[in-house]
């Protein structure tokens, strides 16, 4: 029997072995409900529970009662917030693994963002092959860039 929980399913296996209870748990930080439905599928074949934010008020609230395996967050918000809230994720969760995305060409934001510990940047668009690539080894480095980010490297 399947049952749902958090718009996903969940086996009576998880109930039983406590299996849902010690998943990975992710916060996925983007103003684009698109993007948001795409990367909690691709986080939930990697055996993530996913909570998804659209604003900074959604994420201190999500940070202030939970904790996460990693965060993936994209700069370019329409509110213009994502640097604000990516250091309140720094503060808050120093050693949280980071995917943040960056849009665009900017040198500035990413030589800002390339001096986070534990922090992968991705240009976007990316193919869900790189992000899946990115995920995988989020636990596993710190502080890394990925080629299509652009020429800079701590």
């Amino acid at each position: 029997m399947v049952f749902k929980l958090l718009n996903h399913p969940i086996t009576a296996s998880h109930l039983i072995y406590g299996g849902y209870m010690t998943k990975k748990k992710a916060l996925l930080i983007d103003d684009n409900e698109t993007i948001l439905n795409t990367y909690s599928s691709l986080l939930r074949e990697e055996g993530y529970c996913v909570v998804t934010a659209k604003s900074g008020i959604r994420v201190l609230r999500e940070l202030c009662h939970h904790s996460f395996d990693l965060v993936i967050i994209d700069l370019a918000m329409k509110n213009g917030g994502g640097f604000t809230i990516l250091g309140v994720i720094k503060v808050l969760s120093p050693d949280i693994p980071l995917i943040v995305f960056l849009n665009g060409r900017s040198e500035i934001a990413r030589k800002s963002v390339s001096l986070l510990k534990t922090c992968t940047l991705i240009e976007k668009p990316c193919n869900h092959e790189m992000l899946i690539s990115s995920i995988r080894s989020s636990s596993n480095k710190t502080n890394f860039v990925l080629p299509n980010a652009g020429n800079y490297s701590p």
